[in-house]
Protein backbone atom coordinates (compact mmCIF):
# COMPACT_ATOMS: atom_id res chain seq x y z
CA UNK A 1 0.00 0.00 0.00
CA UNK A 2 1.21 3.67 -0.80
CA UNK A 3 2.38 6.02 2.37
CA UNK A 4 -0.63 8.75 2.42
CA UNK A 5 -0.21 11.43 -0.03
CA UNK A 6 -2.16 14.29 -1.22
CA UNK A 7 -2.36 14.36 -5.29
CA UNK A 8 -4.62 14.05 -8.04
CA UNK A 9 -2.31 12.62 -10.18
CA UNK A 10 -2.51 9.11 -11.71
CA UNK A 11 0.72 6.62 -10.60
CA UNK A 12 3.39 6.88 -12.80
CA UNK A 13 2.89 5.82 -16.38
CA UNK A 14 -0.89 5.73 -16.55
CA UNK A 15 -2.59 7.76 -18.39
CA UNK A 16 -5.04 10.62 -16.72
CA UNK A 17 -8.40 10.56 -17.35
CA UNK A 18 -10.58 12.36 -19.21
CA UNK A 19 -11.91 15.54 -17.78
CA UNK A 20 -15.38 16.12 -17.36
CA UNK A 21 -18.18 18.89 -16.70
CA UNK A 22 -18.19 18.87 -12.18
CA UNK A 23 -21.29 17.44 -10.94
CA UNK A 24 -23.13 20.38 -9.93
CA UNK A 25 -25.13 18.35 -7.42
CA UNK A 26 -21.87 17.74 -5.59
CA UNK A 27 -20.82 19.34 -2.58
CA UNK A 28 -17.09 20.40 -1.16
CA UNK A 29 -16.83 16.85 0.30
CA UNK A 30 -20.29 14.47 0.19
CA UNK A 31 -20.93 11.74 2.06
CA UNK A 32 -22.25 8.73 -0.31
CA UNK A 33 -22.59 5.76 1.41
CA UNK A 34 -24.20 3.40 -1.09
CA UNK A 35 -21.07 4.54 -3.60
CA UNK A 36 -18.36 2.41 -2.69
CA UNK A 37 -18.69 -0.93 0.38
CA UNK A 38 -16.33 -2.43 2.39
CA UNK A 39 -15.91 -6.03 2.92
CA UNK A 40 -15.15 -7.03 6.93
CA UNK A 41 -12.18 -8.57 5.25
CA UNK A 42 -11.32 -5.57 3.65
CA UNK A 43 -12.44 -3.27 6.50
CA UNK A 44 -10.14 -5.38 8.17
CA UNK A 45 -6.89 -5.18 6.63
CA UNK A 46 -7.61 -1.62 5.96
CA UNK A 47 -7.48 -0.75 9.69
CA UNK A 48 -4.14 -2.79 9.53
CA UNK A 49 -2.58 -0.63 7.31
CA UNK A 50 -3.84 2.57 8.69
CA UNK A 51 -2.56 1.57 11.96
CA UNK A 52 1.32 0.83 10.69
CA UNK A 53 1.16 4.51 9.16
CA UNK A 54 3.42 6.81 11.50
CA UNK A 55 1.57 9.81 10.53
CA UNK A 56 -1.89 9.23 9.36
CA UNK A 57 -3.98 12.62 9.53
CA UNK A 58 -7.93 11.92 10.77
CA UNK A 59 -9.33 13.55 7.19
CA UNK A 60 -7.12 10.44 5.39
CA UNK A 61 -8.76 7.30 3.85
CA UNK A 62 -8.28 5.21 1.32
CA UNK A 63 -8.85 6.73 -2.34
CA UNK A 64 -10.44 4.54 -4.47
CA UNK A 65 -9.40 5.91 -8.46
CA UNK A 66 -9.92 4.70 -11.76
CA UNK A 67 -7.05 5.32 -14.60
CA UNK A 68 -6.50 4.74 -17.77
CA UNK A 69 -4.22 1.39 -18.32
CA UNK A 70 -4.11 -2.61 -18.58
CA UNK A 71 -4.89 -4.96 -21.45
CA UNK A 72 -8.88 -3.72 -20.72
CA UNK A 73 -9.00 -0.46 -20.76
CA UNK A 74 -9.30 0.96 -16.81
CA UNK A 75 -7.15 -0.15 -13.79
CA UNK A 76 -8.11 0.69 -10.03
CA UNK A 77 -6.10 2.75 -7.89
CA UNK A 78 -5.62 2.01 -4.43
CA UNK A 79 -3.80 4.90 -2.00
CA UNK A 80 -4.10 6.15 1.16
CA UNK A 81 -4.78 9.85 0.59
CA UNK A 82 -6.45 12.84 2.32
CA UNK A 83 -10.03 14.22 1.40
CA UNK A 84 -9.90 17.20 -2.20
CA UNK A 85 -12.49 19.20 -2.67
CA UNK A 86 -15.32 17.53 -4.37
CA UNK A 87 -14.47 14.29 -3.59
CA UNK A 88 -17.20 12.26 -2.29
CA UNK A 89 -16.55 10.30 1.10
CA UNK A 90 -17.90 6.99 2.11
CA UNK A 91 -17.81 6.27 5.90
CA UNK A 92 -17.54 2.94 6.75
CA UNK A 93 -17.06 1.40 10.44
CA UNK A 94 -14.89 4.33 11.06
CA UNK A 95 -12.96 4.05 7.54
CA UNK A 96 -13.22 6.84 4.86
CA UNK A 97 -13.14 5.58 1.44
CA UNK A 98 -12.25 8.82 -0.85
CA UNK A 99 -13.92 8.76 -4.46
CA UNK A 100 -12.66 11.70 -7.16
CA UNK A 101 -15.57 13.23 -8.94
CA UNK A 102 -13.57 11.70 -12.18
CA UNK A 103 -13.65 8.34 -11.20
CA UNK A 104 -17.82 7.91 -9.68
CA UNK A 105 -18.92 6.65 -12.41
CA UNK A 106 -16.53 3.97 -12.89
CA UNK A 107 -16.89 2.71 -9.62
CA UNK A 108 -20.35 3.39 -8.37
CA UNK A 109 -22.10 0.56 -6.59
CA UNK A 110 -18.99 -1.31 -6.07
CA UNK A 111 -17.63 -3.55 -3.18
CA UNK A 112 -14.08 -3.79 -2.01
CA UNK A 113 -13.07 -6.90 -0.05
CA UNK A 114 -9.41 -8.29 0.56
CA UNK A 115 -8.49 -11.67 -0.53
CA UNK A 116 -5.50 -13.65 0.90
CA UNK A 117 -4.94 -16.64 -0.69
CA UNK A 118 -1.82 -18.97 -1.71
CA UNK A 119 -0.72 -16.85 -5.60
CA UNK A 120 -2.97 -14.09 -4.80
CA UNK A 121 -3.50 -11.43 -1.97
CA UNK A 122 -4.50 -7.96 -1.79
CA UNK A 123 -7.91 -5.39 -2.22
CA UNK A 124 -10.15 -6.76 -4.79
CA UNK A 125 -12.87 -4.77 -6.92
CA UNK A 126 -16.51 -6.37 -6.96
CA UNK A 127 -17.73 -3.40 -9.80
CA UNK A 128 -21.29 -4.33 -11.01
CA UNK A 129 -20.52 -2.07 -14.26
CA UNK A 130 -17.43 -3.99 -15.66
CA UNK A 131 -18.67 -5.78 -18.22
CA UNK A 132 -15.20 -7.98 -19.24
CA UNK A 133 -12.11 -7.86 -17.63
CA UNK A 134 -8.23 -9.36 -17.96
CA UNK A 135 -7.10 -12.40 -16.70
CA UNK A 136 -4.92 -11.33 -13.81
CA UNK A 137 -8.32 -9.42 -12.63
CA UNK A 138 -6.17 -5.84 -12.82
CA UNK A 139 -7.85 -4.45 -15.71
CA UNK A 140 -12.18 -3.52 -16.75
CA UNK A 141 -13.94 -2.56 -19.78
CA UNK A 142 -17.20 -0.81 -18.46
CA UNK A 143 -20.58 -1.79 -19.84
CA UNK A 144 -20.94 2.21 -21.68
CA UNK A 145 -17.09 1.54 -22.89
CA UNK A 146 -17.74 -1.82 -24.54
Amino acid sequence: MTPVRRTTEPPRGAAPMPARAPDATLAAMSLDAALVTLTPPAADKLREVVAAQQAFPAEAGLRVGVVHGGCSGFQYHLALDVAAEGDRVVEHDGLRLLVGDDSVRYVDGSSIDFVDAPGRSGFVVDNPNAIAGCGCGSSFVLRDDA
